[in-house]
């Protein structure tokens, strides 16, 4: 895939510099995106050169820096539809209404009966962690009572594997298989890794960017490194928590990343039952880090990591199967309406909706 173009003067216009940065990107997940030679390998060359060109030949009919952004993001897409993205290079700051947004995603616990609680994860992003603390410390008393439990993850698009962490003890029954992914090494990597913390708050940051820097150390560019010293597979027992007796998960397209993690993690214990849809399966490249495109105005975000399951038990493209498929019902507006059928069928009764 090599293209050339010859610029008329310094200062770039507005489909000179986006064609630059279009050009650039094949390039780079080449070299650099830990899923970019797979899926080039299982497209093949011809593919991915006729979709370059087609992208291309649309750069000249852009009139701003907005619909560059949206017809870069659209050939990212032949690549991979998620763990792929392009945005501008300046931090972007909170609107009000993403403040609002953010609040109206909140982890929730509610009580249905006596018999059945109900906890909404609709994300797992940082702002969730400490109050799903508090939520299951709050509600201790009455949580230990209830032994049907249903887990609503539908929607929630995923964060950090850490965020569901403190919930794992009230549910999972029995020893949990793991397995952890590797880090593919390069130059560019390696830089990107370092910038991650520069618009990051967690106090941590640092300290688990030198943990990734110092496992790639003595590995040649090109190859991955092991995010563990171990296989790569850990066995987990479980904890001595007391658990719920019956667990009910709703899953649906919407579930990714770190959510399907989760799902992984809980389809493992007996006492857990998976109903709705296909997840979205966008997990097997992870750990987005940015780099900044040759214009200058546009940084892309891709994949650094790659999972150890592979090739043998991918998830991107195909999901994870619900144990029960349940066709979501478009009369149901209201995701209650299901929790409330679910409620009755966890207690013995039946998943009808005409019941």
């Amino acid at each position: 895939m090599v293209f050339f173009f010859c610029f008329k003067s310094a200062a770039l216009t507005i489909k000179e510099d986006c064609l630059l940065d279009l050009q650039k990107i094949p390039y780079h997940l080449l070299a650099n995106d830990a899923g970019g030679k797979d899926i080039f390998n299982r497209k093949g060359k011809i593919y991915f050169e006729d979709s370059l060109h087609y992208h291309q030949s649309r750069v000249s009919t852009i009139t701003s820096e907005q619909e560059c952004l949206d017809l870069i993001g659209e050939y990212l897409k032949v690549w991979r539809d998620g763990h792929l993205y392009i945005g501008p290079s300046s931090k972007q700051k909170y609107t009000t209404a993403t403040r609002k947004e953010k609040l109206k995603r909140l982890a929730e616990i509610k009580f249905i009966n006596p018999n059945v609680v109900y906890v909404g994860l609709p994300n797992f992003q940082n702002y969730n962690k400490e109050h799903l603390k508090k939520l299951l410390l709050d509600n201790r008393d009455q949580l230990l009572l209830t032994k049907n439990w249903i887990i609503d993850v539908r929607g929630n698009g995923g964060g950090s594997d850490s965020i569901y962490y403190p919930i794992l003890p009230w549910i999972i029954s029995n020893e949990t298989i793991r397995v952890s992914a590797s880090w593919l090494v390069t130059e560019d990597n390696k830089s990107a890794q370092k910038r991650i913390c520069d618009n990051n708050d967690s106090a941590d940051c640092d300290a688990k960017v030198q943990k990734i820097l110092d496992s790639m150390k003595g590995v040649a560019n090109g190859d991955f490194a092991s995010q563990t010293k171990s296989t790569g597979v850990s066995f987990t027992p479980p904890s001595n928590h007391p658990k719920a007796e019956k667990v009910a998960v709703l899953i649906d397209n919407k579930c990714a990343s770190s959510c399907e993690e989760f799902i992984l993690l809980l389809k493992q214990s007996f006492n857990v039952k998976t109903l709705g849809q296909r997840t979205a399966g966008l997990l097997d490249y992870s750990n987005l880090r940015p780099y900044q495109l040759p214009s200058g105005k546009r940084e892309l975000w891709y994949a650094t990591s790659r999972s150890n399951r592979l090739p043998y038990f991918p998830i991107d493209s195909y999901g994870i199967a619900p144990d029960i498929y349940l066709p979501f019902d478009n009369a149901e507006s209201d995701k209650f309406i299901l929790v409330k059928r679910v409620a009755n069928w966890i207690e013995g009764g039946s998943l009808s909706p005409k019941q």
